[in-house]
């Protein structure tokens, strides 16, 4: 039988418009040691807000200022061939406090569109963070 699962992914950019990646953790089943975007899987019954608030708090523990509307979304086969996800981009722009890492990262950078070409991240990721960089994200303004 098959699974579907929703995640949110959020592009979290600073002042100096550089774009937040997390550094996966070697140990985990998607994309091991690879870059990624803060984000992670909705609760059930949980609002889109609500899951972009808790995977901030859970994967970086800093304040920003999210979007409550998806910018982009696109769906997929997940690693284990029996679930199909629908993804979900926010857009968020840091406001306060120190990147603290959970377990699932081991490092992080504020990085800027050059950056992005030399880093092992996939490549759906890495198109969502042109765009922002490109500013061709439909209905926002940043």
């Amino acid at each position: 039988m098959a699974n579907f699962r929703g995640v949110v992914k959020i592009i979290v950019y600073n002042d100096n418009g550089n774009v937040l990646v997390l550094k996966r953790n070697k140990e985990t089943t998607v994309f091991p040691g690879m870059w990624d975007l803060p984000g992670g899987k909705i609760e059930f019954g949980e609002t889109f807000q609500s899951a972009v608030i808790r995977e901030i708090s859970e994967e970086i523990k800093i304040d920003v200022d999210a979007v409550s509307n998806p910018v982009f979304g696109w769906t997929g086969i997940a690693y284990n061939k029996d679930t199909q996800f629908f993804g979900y981009l926010f857009i968020a722009k840091y406001v306060a406090g120190n990147v603290i890492l959970s377990h699932e990262h081991t490092d992080y950078r504020w990085i800027n569109r050059a950056e992005l070409e030399h880093l092992d991240i996939h490549q759906d990721f890495k198109d969502m963070i042109y765009k922002f960089f490109d500013k061709k994200l439909d209905d926002f303004n940043y």
